[in-house]
């Protein structure tokens, strides 16, 4: 068995994990995405005003183009942020791309026009739903492509038969999860494990693709009258409430199914140290009894990319 550290590999065992920076998925293009999309946003929005508008001076028109590249250029100035932390990153870029075009559209909508108000509102209805849409694609490429992770370079690529080995060898590892094959070749579906008594389940389905060197993930989450784990998830405001609703009380009971694709920091992912010795999985760091569901995710990831295979999560049933 090998024992591979940051410093090189010890003759005894050399061990996977601990100072080996997993290889992600660069954010720089999601950046590029948004404002390459708030730019032409608002550049339709002004050709669509410049063509209904009454006024033509060259101030208001000044005015216009200000306030229309406004989304574009707060989209680049949160492209240049710091990408340490993947998630928020993802977040600020996300909330400019999908609020500041909606703000727009308000905005320009209650702009005086010489054309009938049946127009302008069914222009806006179109370009509405376009948004609407785009959004909801940009969240499947997201998923994919902020999310994966690559093979940690240098490792050894290992057959599917073996890495379902090393799956189901988690549960000897302490890791509180149950691992059991799924119907297709390769499939594995991975239930973490709650507490007595908490109406929730977590399941991780992992698709290995042997051709391609890569594992497809998808995500479930379920509660049914479960006590929420956070403020965000007892939270029954909507964006501005905290400031137009205060008194709103916060949620006891949550139910209801997510899918999701977890983005899982480098650090964390870097400090998962396993030890691997064929079909056996060891759990050096950190302490299984620690782990919890998002914890579990992150050491799938490093077993799978440290056994040779790409991470990839998608949005999907599971």
């Amino acid at each position: 068995m090998t024992v591979e550290t940051s410093a090189g590999l010890s003759a005894a065992h050399p061990f996977q994990g601990a100072g080996a920076l997993p290889v992600q998925s660069p954010l720089g293009v999601v950046g590029v995405v948004a404002v390459l999309y708030t730019l032409l946003f608002g550049a339709t929005v002004w050709i669509a005003l410049r063509a209904a508008e009454t006024g033509t001076g060259t101030i208001d028109a000044a005015l216009d183009i200000a306030i229309c590249l406004a989304p574009a250029l707060l989209a680049g100035v949160l492209a240049r942020t710091s990408q340490a932390d993947r998630q928020q990153y993802v977040a600020r870029l996300m909330a400019c791309a999908v609020m500041l075009p909606l703000l727009l559209l308000m905005w320009a909508t209650s702009q005086p026009v010489v054309v009938s108000g049946a127009l302008v509102w069914s222009a806006a209805g179109v370009l509405f739903v376009t948004h609407i849409a785009l959004f909801v694609g940009a969240v499947f490429w997201l998923a994919r492509r902020a999310t994966g992770i690559e093979a940690q370079p240098g490792a050894a690529v290992v057959g599917a038969s073996l890495l379902g080995q090393r799956l189901q060898s988690l549960a000897d590892a302490q890791v509180p999860a149950d691992v059991t094959p799924g119907q297709g070749a390769g499939e594995w579906l991975v239930e973490m494990r709650f507490g007595p008594g908490v109406p929730r389940s977590h399941r991780v389905r992992l698709l290995i693709d042997e051709p391609a060197r890569r594992v497809r993930v998808r995500e479930r989450l379920a509660a049914r009258g479960a006590a929420p784990r956070d403020a965000d998830e007892a939270s029954l405001r909507s964006i501005g409430d905290t400031w137009f609703d205060p008194s709103r009380p916060q949620a006891q009971r949550v139910s209801g199914i997510t899918l999701q694709a977890s983005m899982i920091e480098p650090s964390r992912l870097a400090a998962t140290c396993l030890a691997l010795d064929g079909g056996r999985v060891t759990l050096l760091a950190p302490a299984a009894a620690d782990l919890d569901a998002d914890g579990v995710v992150s050491v799938l990831a490093a077993l799978v990319t440290r056994s040779g295979y790409g991470w990839q999560p998608e949005l999907g049933a599971a």
